[in-house]
């Protein structure tokens, strides 16, 4: 045995004076062990008494102090009941039972020792109490656990006190870990799963010996029985019950228990697990004829909170907490109220609970309010501060007006921070000099060359007097760079140099009038209008180069070739003018925009939270190379613009434009390429992930209401050329504005995460939604079959008759996995793939349904934002995936697919018409009654 604080004497081979004979009755080898606890008188109820057996064993060698083995949960499950037990009122006694007669009793002292995870306990017994001098056997112990078919005789208890205990025979079968694994030999730390066939233990039996016939030794210990079924095994799975029948020999031991004294009773319960939304007066007219005036002393109901449907916080139960004046009448109602149920309209149950209250202690009187309460209009003090308010505001004086005009005063610097800057500066003074030194060489140089090259110039002065001569550009210094960076900022924020016309070489053909200008809103484009305050701009050179050369090639070949259109501010012009062969005519920057952008954030946020989205004027003051200004027409939205409302989006940022999905056409290109011009795009709504299969390359960025990216809710956004994708020709723009987040994400779920394929059963969750039903679109387009679940009838009849699903059930009905497997097919009843977007137990919902191996792909946490996942699951090869938006390829891909098949995504209707009226779509999410995306409808759409 292990983790004993004793020695056993083990003999695997006892003497004929020691060892066990089972051939005849048995006679004191075992003990029966009876567990007596005395509730209280005022309760009502009988004496209690819990058998088991036991038996003795010579501990540390010495016969004459034996220990009693037998079993702990029978002890234990004396104290398992509402009724006060406590130790003063229970006791032990170990009885030597022979031919139906008692022999010998004895009190169980103390626990010598235990061992809790192998069921066993060790009783030090007491004196005789009969005063025989009777001696109490001890039983051998084989250390050695015999092998799988050895024979044994278990001891079988008698059912009334005249019947006779007797040896049944077996053999053992094998030995299991505890979890029903096989075991290998070699240890008792098995003997608690010893398998026994034909020998079935009676209740009663646990703790009894099991003899090995051939050396009359014990090999091992009853723990109870699995069943009486044919050729099924006894082992030690505790599973004794406890005895309600008192036998007639206890009766004149329960009599010493008469006259001990019992402890104070608990008259407090509390009533647990009520329905969230029970009124009070309902729950006690349900317990009136328990609880009322003649019963009660106090009670207190406390109420509990029904959360939203959409809420994933669990309900709050409700609860009471009751003071009885007797023991008797507390013993009453917990009889008869506790398990209790109550149901509502909606179906939900709830069984109640009766336990004592942790805290008995009772208030000795209401809590009294304050005598001044629904006094304010009478006090003083209050009526002096109302005074206040009304009285004029004083003038500040003097001396408060000094204070506030003063300037707030200027960081401290340290030593050290001093001595950087002046370190920095003598560098940039030694750089300095050194490029006025080159200057002034390369100068030089120039001079040289232009006196040897007189001659040749001078007869080719006629052809060339109209251009200037080509002057080497100079170097920079990082005064000028940081002068010139303030420009543009100045000119980019709209507090600088007004707009300029690019004028075409002396050279060149007069341009005409790019047709792309059109596109351009009125108010951004001025074809004939020049600065007033702005120098004449000398023709430019074009360098020779991509750019230089071979535009100057194709203006001299082709005469009167229409000029590329660029979007510059004078400080561009200024800086880029040695960069592009600007032929062009002016645009008029800045654009002005509709924006709806984020309003305050300081609110805490949550589910009563709801951040305003004003519209602002702004406006797109330059367009870089790389980047072009799309026309808006459609909006859509999805479910993160509102949680980013609610203040549940981590990382938001008032000011910022709301809204990721957005399509329209481009009306200005900032490399000046009139390709692109007119043409209907929608934009991808993520950045930083554009190819890898895992995961994104740069962090990864969502568009609206974050600081690092503004939205598209806007009547005209630029995008990097990079992320615009080029809309299918059989998709409206508001089609188009619905399709790219939902799109991308039920992409990846569908085919990236869930591996749908031809013939697959799929199971898709939560329909309704723009993710769910572009899932929906993906899987029927593949030829999967698919199965979908909703909490309204109408959004499941539309899956169904609509979009192509093969069936539905409604996920309130408790039962909606067995109503699914009814639809599967019979050839094919299983699921192969399950896309969801509620978490909570969705895995342990479909697992009977999945075929192992199977993935779940989920994108979402709408209902609860966990989910559980048991070893069961494991056992099953059930993969659970998780799948969060997608890539600019995954997104291109998607497009291709649908413009295959002509999938177009489902848009809500009506759709809304106007960014000024975009609270409206935040409200259909919030109802949640939209079927598809919902869009706003900004400009005219176009086909």
């Amino acid at each position: 045995m292990k983790d004993l604080c004793v020695g056993l004497v083990y003999e695997s081979t006892p003497d004929r004076a020691r060892a066990v004979n089972v051939s005849e009755n048995p006679s004191d080898e075992v003990l029966l062990v009876a567990h007596i606890a005395k509730p209280d008188r005022h309760s009502g109820l009988a004496d209690r008494v819990s058998l088991c057996a036991g038996f003795a064993v010579a501990a540390d060698g010495n016969d004459s102090q034996p220990l009693v083995v037998s079993c702990v949960h029978t002890l234990n499950s004396m104290k398992s009941a509402i009724v006060d037990v406590d130790d003063d009122t229970t006791a032990t006694l170990l009885i030597s039972y022979e031919n139906g007669s008692i022999v010998d009793v004895r009190y169980a002292e103390a626990i010598e020792s235990s061992q809790p995870m192998s069921d066993l306990v060790y009783y030090k017994p007491s004196a005789s109490i009969f005063g025989n001098g009777r001696k109490m056997r001890t039983l051998p112990v084989n250390p050695y656990p015999p092998p799988p078919g050895t024979k044994v005789a278990v001891w079988r208890p008698p059912r009334t006190p005249q019947d006779r205990a007797v040896w049944t025979h077996g053999s053992i079968d094998r030995y299991t870990t505890p979890n029903a694994k096989l075991a290998h030999i070699g240890s008792y730390d098995h003997l608690a799963h010893v398998e026994i066939n034909d020998a079935i233990p009676r209740h009663g039996a646990s703790g009894s010996p099991v003899i090995e016939t051939e050396s009359g030794a014990v090999c091992a210990i009853v723990k109870g029985a699995i069943s009486t079924f044919p050729k099924t095994r006894g082992w030690g799975t505790p599973a004794e019950l406890r005895v309600h029948v008192i036998y007639t020999f206890f009766v004149s031991f329960l009599s010493l228990f008469k006259t001990m004294s019992t402890s104070d009773h608990k008259l407090r319960v509390v009533v647990r697990k009520l329905p969230p939304n029970l009124p009070q007066e309902v729950f006690y007219n349900s317990v009136q004829a328990w609880v009322n005036s003649d019963s009660v002393a106090q009670s207190y109901y406390a109420k509990g909170k029904l959360r939203a449907a959409d809420s994933s916080k669990e309900n709050i139960a409700s609860r009471a907490y009751i003071t009885f004046k007797e023991y008797s009448q507390l013993l009453a109602f917990h009889a008869n109220f506790d398990g209790h149920l109550f149901r509502d309209k909606q179906g939900r149950e709830s069984r109640v609970a009766v336990e004592f209250a942790p805290f008995q202690k009772t208030p000795s009187a209401a809590h009294k309010t304050d005598d001044r309460q629904g006094t304010i209009d009478d006090d003083p003090d209050f009526k002096s501060f109302l005074e206040t308010l009304q009285a004029e505001p004083s003038k500040p004086d003097f001396e408060a007006n000094l204070l506030a005009s003063r300037p707030a005063e200027k960081p401290k610097q340290t030593p050290l921070l001093l001595h950087l800057a002046a370190r920095k500066e003598k560098t940039r003074n030694k750089r300095e000099k050194a490029r006025q030194k080159q200057q002034r060489k390369a100068a030089e140089k120039a001079g040289a060359s232009d006196q040897t090259a007189t001659k040749t110039q001078a007869a080719t002065a006629s052809a060339s007097a109209s251009a200037p001569p080509k002057q080497p550009r100079p170097k920079k210094t990082r005064g000028e760079k940081r002068a010139a960076k303030k420009e543009r900022d100045g000119v980019q924020s709209g507090n600088s140099t007004p707009p300029i016309k690019i004028l075409a070489r002396p050279d060149a053909p007069a341009p005409a009038q790019s047709p792309s200008v059109s596109t351009l809103p009125s108010a951004a484009v001025s074809a004939t209008s020049t600065p007033t305050a702005t120098p004449a701009t000398p023709a430019l050179d074009a360098p020779k180069g991509p750019r230089g050369g071979e535009a100057e090639e194709e203006a001299e070949g082709e005469a009167g070739a229409r000029a590329r259109p660029v979007l510059l501010t004078q400080a561009q012009a200024h800086l880029l003018n040695k960069q592009y062969d600007v032929c062009a005519i002016s645009a008029q920057l800045p654009i002005q925009t509709k924006n709806v952008v984020l309003g305050n954030t300081d609110a805490k946020p949550g589910l009563s939270t709801w951040y305003e989205t004003p519209m602002e004027n702004r406006a797109i003051t330059s367009v870089e190379r790389g980047e072009v200004v799309l026309q808006v027409n459609a909006v859509g939205f999805n479910h993160r613009d509102k949680w980013i409302r609610q203040g549940l989006y981590p990382g938001i940022e008032a000011g910022k434009t709301m809204g990721s999905d957005c399509a329209g056409v481009v009306i200005a290109d900032g490399d000046g390429s009139s390709d692109l011009i007119g043409k209907r795009f929608f934009a991808n709504p993520s950045r930083g992930w554009l190819s890898n299969k895992k995961h994104s390359e740069e962090p990864f960025i969502l568009l609206g209401g974050c600081p690092n990216a503004d939205g598209v809710f806007a009547t005209a956004v630029k995008v990097p050329k990079q992320y615009l994708i080029p809309t299918p020709s059989h998709l409206s723009d508001e089609q188009a504005a619905a399709w790219p987040l939902a799109a991308v994400t039920a992409w990846r779920a569908t085919f990236v995460k869930a591996e749908v394929e031809k013939g697959d059963n799929v199971l898709i969750t939560g329909i309704g939604g723009g993710v769910a039903l572009q899932a929906l679109q993906f899987a029927v387009a593949k030829g999967a079959n698919v199965y979908v679940t909703s909490g309204s009838p109408d959004k499941l009849r539309r899956a169904i008759e609509e979009f192509g699903a093969k069936g539905g059930v409604i996920y309130k009905d408790e039962d909606w996995p067995k109503q699914l497997k009814n639809q599967l097919p019979a050839e094919h009843n299983w699921l192969d793939a399950v896309i969801d977007s509620a978490g909570g137990d969705i895995v342990a919902k479909v697992n009977p349904l999945l075929q192992p191996g199977s993935p779940i792909a989920i994108y979402g946490m709408t209902s609860v934002p966990k989910t559980t996942f048991t070893m069961a699951d494991v056992l099953k090869n059930i993969e659970l995936r998780g799948s969060t938006m997608g890539s600019l390829a995954e997104l291109k891909e998607a497009t291709e697919f649908i413009s295959q098949h002509k999938v177009a995504p489902v848009v809500d209707q009506p759709v809304i018409n106007g960014l000024e009226n975009s609270e409206e779509g935040f409200q259909r999410l919030v109802k949640g009654s939209q079927m598809g995306n919902v869009v706003i409808k900004v400009a005219a759409s176009k086909l």
